[in-house]
């Protein structure tokens, strides 16, 4: 499992770093290291409130070493499992890669089918103009309610064997479903993992179909802190955090 992989690369890099700080916000999910290092994940929600007390452990996260936090990315709590991907991408040291929009890092061609897990709107029309064809695929359904392209999840399985190039959402790695789905990726000459949770590791995911790992370096802890605990989204995050792409096999290089 490709968690299992991640957790490996925590422990190697980073076995005596400890937690300073964590906020689960109503977007994404920060954890901050005593060194100052800062990561990200998408806060993932599960079921609605039955009482006052979603976290049994709340006041009890920072302080603990980092590879403690980082395993509860196993967690059977969807909000633990948050706080767990965002320790894992504070310990991350990525170097390299190219800085600015996927877009720039990507080719697509008129004769590719593109399959996307996880609506990026601002990655949408630009794709249905240089793509043969776009499919994207959604967990939430006021998303793909009334439109052509926009799919339920569960059928990227019968059309991502066929995709020239594939997108996926970093979330996948919450919600279980990244291993499933690189399993069916037969075709696929470029496969993007995308998002502010995306962990830059590429050592961990040159083992996998995924060529290019779409994240975020933060710049200024402190504003993107403010922009989490006042539950700003992605949006929010260009004054703090700067996008990066950094390939995942050796030789590889960006256009």
């Amino acid at each position: 499992m490709i968690l299992e992989d991640l957790l490996g690369c925590v422990a190697l890099n980073g076995e005596s770093a400890r937690v300073s700080e964590v906020c689960v916000g109503l977007g994404y999910t920060y954890v901050q290291l005593e060194d100052g290092r800062v990561g990200v994940s998408y806060t993932l929600l599960g079921r609605d409130k039955a009482h006052c007390t979603v976290l049994h452990d709340a006041g009890g996260y920072a302080n603990k070493g980092l590879k403690e936090t980082a395993e509860l990315v196993f967690s059977k709590n969807p909000l633990e499992r948050s706080i767990g991907l965002a320790a894992i991408n504070a310990s991350s040291r990525p170097e390299g890669g190219l800085r600015g929009d996927i877009l720039k890092a990507l080719s697509v061609t008129l004769e590719d089918n593109v399959g996307m897990v996880g609506f990026f709107g601002p990655l949408v029309s630009p794709l249905r103009s240089t793509a043969r064809t776009l499919s994207v695929f959604e967990r939430n359904p006021a998303l793909f309610e009334n439109t052509k392209f926009v799919l339920p999840e569960q059928e990227a399985y019968e059309v991502l064997p066929e995709c020239d190039v594939v997108i996926l959402t970093a979330t996948t790695l919450l919600t279980g479903a990244f291993d499933s789905l690189v399993s069916c990726l037969t075709k696929a000459r470029e496969v993007v993992l995308l998002g502010p949770s995306c962990p830059l590791f590429p050592e961990v995911f040159s083992k996998t179909p995924v060529t290019l790992l779409s994240g975020i370096l933060v710049h200024d802890p402190e504003a993107l802190k403010a922009s989490v605990r006042e539950a700003g989204g992605t949006p929010t995050f260009s004054r703090s955090t700067l996008k990066v792409n950094v390939p995942t096999k050796k030789g590889q290089s960006n256009p």
